[in-house]
């Protein structure tokens, strides 16, 4: 009889447990991702106007450090290999003849590759600075409006976008609900600037980094996504030449290049575990109100100077 009631109350926390993890709700990303894909969406974009001071990026790749710790990893793994070999053979009795050689062969490989994985362990550290430390790049970034750019290139996918209809803001909807079932695209620019080295006439490339949430009726993605680009490196000269004409071309290439990323990220297919959750979460929410959608008014960003040679 008590293990017949064992029984019976295993089977009835499996059924909680089946039932608790049906009803998990799911989370705002698994949310937007489904009303995404349940049908064409009408999305308003809203690219914020304020922007990031232009910084340079360096990469200090610790050389010195990787190869301290690369020369002390590598001779501990061969020390080791030989002590191993020849030592500890000696408990073997008459195998130490093979062992001990074994262990000297083996060495400058286990040391070779101890080098290498304790050099591994010394990461890599980026360090900003003031645009103006590589000499010659304030200018490039005078008379740009990036936040018209990146609206552009964004609603230029429109043919991309499964079906979205991707349209810009217009300043006078700042501060107001958008219609019906329209969803919106926050986007903000966390990174402007360019990335290599310091001095005189350096070796830069542009970066550009923007965070985007995403607010549809059922829920609110403030951490949407994180898209960024980096591209080729060219000398300031080579950037400011001809007007900066190469580095224009190279700005209106990572708008594109990021707008491509997000509608990318739009298009994409819920996994099945996130419909199962929406699923059930949609029948015990039935009756929960519509979230009201306001464009955020945001900062002015003061004027750039022009383009100065």
């Amino acid at each position: 009889m008590r293990a017949l009631l064992s029984s019976q109350n295993a089977a009835v926390l499996a059924v909680l447990f089946v039932v608790g993890c049906a009803t998990k709700p799911p989370s705002v990303k698994e949310e937007v991702s489904v009303w995404l894909s349940e049908s064409p969406r009408a999305i308003a974009i809203n690219v914020e106007r304020e922007l990031p001071s232009a910084s340079i990026r360096t990469r200090d790749y610790r050389a010195g450090e990787r190869v301290g710790k690369g020369a002390i990893t590598g001779v501990a793994g061969a020390g080791l290999t030989i002590g191993y070999g020849c030592v500890g053979g000696l408990a073997t009795g008459l195998l130490w003849f093979i062992t001990c050689p074994v262990g000297i062969v083996a060495a400058p490989i286990v040391g070779a590759v101890g080098a290498v994985a304790g050099a591994a362990t010394v990461k890599s550290v980026d360090q900003h600075h003031p645009i103006d430390a590589a000499r010659g790049s304030a200018p490039l970034f005078q008379g740009v409006n990036l936040t018209a750019l990146l609206s552009e290139a964004i609603v230029s996918q429109n043919d991309k976008a499964r079906g979205h209809v991707l349209r810009a803001v217009r300043v006078d909807e700042e501060g107001k609900a958008l219609p019906g079932e329209e969803a919106l695209l926050q986007v903000r620019f966390t990174e402007f600037g360019l990335f290599g080295d310091i001095g005189e006439d350096p070796r830069v490339a542009l970066v550009v980094g923007v965070h985007a949430g995403l607010q549809t009726p059922p829920a609110w993605a403030n951490g949407w996504g994180e898209f960024a680009y980096e591209g080729s490196g060219r000398r300031v000269s080579e950037w400011s030449a001809d007007e900066a004409r190469l580095f224009r071309d190279e700005i209106a290439i990572a708008l594109r290049a990021i707008a491509t990323q997000l509608v990318e990220e739009l298009r994409k297919s819920p996994s099945g575990s996130a419909l199962s959750k929406v699923a059930a979460w949609k029948l015990s929410q039935s009756s929960a109100p519509r979230a009201e959608i306001v464009v955020p008014i945001t900062k002015v960003a003061p004027p750039q100077a022009p383009l100065q040679q």
